[in-house]
C-alpha cells in the first residue's frame, strides 16, 4: 500500500497498482535474499516442504479510492540437494525474489506442487483481481 500511495502523490488523478511478495513457512517470514548465498540458504529451508507464498496489492482510483487484494498460494518444494539449489540459484539468480525462485524461469522444476486461484499471483501480480478491481473503476476489460 505505501508503494502505491507514494506514486499515487505524485499522479494525483491516475490510477496506481502496488505490490510486493513474502513468504511464510512454519512461522518464519522470508522475504528477498539479496545475495547468492542467502537465496541458496532460503532454498535449502524450503526444499522438500510446504510453504505459503503472499502476493499482496493495492490499487488505487483515480479519485482516491483505495483496493486491496491478498493472494496465497500454497507450493511444495522437492527435496533437492544443496548443489542442486546452487546450480538452479546460479541458473536464475532469484536474489530479488520472495523466497529465492522464479516459477516463471527455471524455478517452476523445484516444485511438486501448486496451489492457487491465480497463478499470475505467484509471479507478482495477481490479475484476476486486478481486472476485478479496473472493472469497478470503470474500466472496459477487456478493451
Amino acid at each position: 500500500m505505501a508503494k502505491a500511495q507514494a506514486v499515487a502523490l505524485k499522479r494525483p488523478g491516475s490510477i496506481v497498482i502496488g505490490g510486493d511478495q513474502l513468504l511464510t513457512i512454519h512461522g518464519q517470514i522470508l522475504g528477498k535474499p539479496g545475495s547468492e548465498k542467502a537465496a541458496v540458504d532460503q532454498l535449502e529451508l524450503l526444499s522438500g516442504k510446504t510453504h505459503t507464498l503472499i502476493t499482496a496489492m493495492a490499487v488505487i482510483g483515480p479519485d482516491g479510492q483505495l483496493y486491496r487484494h491478498t493472494d496465497h498460494a500454497s507450493l511444495t518444494m522437492r527435496s533437492l540437494s544443496r548443489a542442486d539449489l546452487e546450480r538452479y540459484v546460479a541458473r536464475d539468480l532469484p536474489i530479488d525474489c520472495a523466497g529465492s525462485y522464479k516459477l516463471e524461469e527455471s524455478g517452476i522444476a523445484l516444485f511438486d506442487r501448486v496451489q492457487t486461484d491465480d497463478f499470475n499471483a505467484i509471479t507478482g501480480l495477481p490479475l484476476l483481481a486486478l481486472v476485478r478491481i479496473l472493472t469497478r473503476l470503470g474500466l472496459q476489460l477487456p478493451a
